[in-house]
């Protein structure tokens, strides 16, 4: 079973939300803002309960049952896209730029 999870949060503190029977199965791309875990399927819908909170949003689940009231949105990644974008054109000039920010081009 494996949940995957986006975040604009990319900073190793945003791991403190994780439970600490799940941090030993995980992966965290910083850079891409993905947090992958692998928690037994008795705990998965308290982990993306307790992450979504915190400002993770759950992409994906595997090898388990579509938890009740998990979503996969877009939020985490247009969050992300803006932290981006306002880092590497903070004056907005580049092509596409908000279309980019939000998914529509």
């Amino acid at each position: 079973a494996r949940l995957s999870f986006t975040t604009a949060h990319n900073t190793p503190a945003a791991l403190a939300a994780v439970p600490a029977g799940a941090r030993e199965r995980l992966v965290f791309h910083v850079p891409a803002g993905r947090l992958h875990l692998a928690p037994p399927p008795g705990e998965m819908g308290t982990i993306a309960g307790t992450l979504a909170a915190a400002g993770f949003v759950l992409r994906s689940s595997r090898g388990a049952p579509a938890e009740e009231g998990a979503s996969v949105t877009r939020a985490g990644v247009q969050a992300l896209r803006a932290r981006v974008r306002t880092a590497v054109d903070p004056q907005g000039t580049f092509a596409l730029g908000e279309r980019w920010v939000s998914g529509r081009f």
